[in-house]
């Protein structure tokens, strides 16, 4: 019998051992049958044959016609593999029930992804690879120490704006605003501590996912020897992040009007 190895691993895939597949699509090929008979034409040896057709009968493949010699007859290959297609929707139907409520409830001890950066130059390649595949929104806070790197990823603020994404920049620290060419900048001009205290160096809140906070290393007389960054991918944290700076906002344009 030549057989091509598409249909038999097809067959294996579904759960029938090698002997098994080419067992049945003998039978196919023979119709009602002896095993000397499905043994010359399959290539499974006697030996094997008849503990293969047994487990064949089992699943609902073959049937077992009473007489002697013992004859065997493949059942219709439509209403075979029908039934396995109900049986495979069944149990992928069952296994995406009890994953799905398994993945609701992972949530509360999934643990965040959380990333230490070092250096400015490697804090700005961060920010700014946010920022450029941000989708949706974006939130911002940049101390008086960082008008540095506002300065260099006020374009990647601009093109998101203008790609209509919600852009929020906040400013501390500082007197007057910047206009970046779209986004609205709100500057909040109290002071929390009733000194000239800072305690970050700049945020970034990127589509209420993911969140870098950096912080100012050696900060003395409104200068700073470097930054550390902490880029946390975390939904909760991030929409928590997002919120804070929302409210904040919202104040610093009360206190300015």
């Amino acid at each position: 019998m030549e057989v091509g190895d598409q249909i038999v691993n097809s067959l294996m895939r579904l759960g029938l051992t090698r002997y098994e597949a080419l067992a049945y699509i003998a039978l196919v090929h023979l119709g009602s049958s002896t095993v000397t008979e499905i043994s010359k034409l399959s290539g499974v040896p006697t030996t094997k044959l008849y503990d293969v057709l047994r487990k064949l009968a089992a699943r609902g493949w073959v049937e077992l016609l009473q007489g002697r010699p013992m004859m065997f007859r493949a059942r219709p290959p439509k209403e075979v593999l029908r039934a396995e297609l109900n049986k495979l929707t069944r149990d992928v139907r069952d296994a995406e029930s009890v994953l799905s409520e398994i993945y609701k409830k992972r949530t509360g001890v999934e643990r965040p992804e959380v990333w230490m950066v070092r250096g400015q130059a490697s804090v700005e390649n961060k920010v700014m690879d946010m920022l450029e595949n941000a989708r949706t929104r974006i939130s911002t806070v940049f101390s008086k120490l960082a008008l540095d790197l506002l300065d260099k990823v006020k374009g990647c603020l601009k093109d998101a704006y203008w790609r209509g994404l919600e852009v929020r920049v906040l400013l501390t620290g500082v007197e007057e605003g910047l206009d970046l060419g779209g986004p609205e900048v709100v500057v909040l001009r109290r002071k929390p501590f009733g000194v000239e205290t800072t305690i970050i160096h700049s945020l970034v809140v990127v589509d209420a996912l993911e969140l870098m906070l950096v912080l100012p290393v050696g900060v003395r007389e409104e200068t700073i020897r470097d930054v550390v960054g902490v880029w946390v991918r975390d939904p909760s944290l991030a929409q928590l992040t997002d919120d804070y700076v929302t409210y904040v906002a919202r104040v610093a344009r009360g206190i300015s009007a």
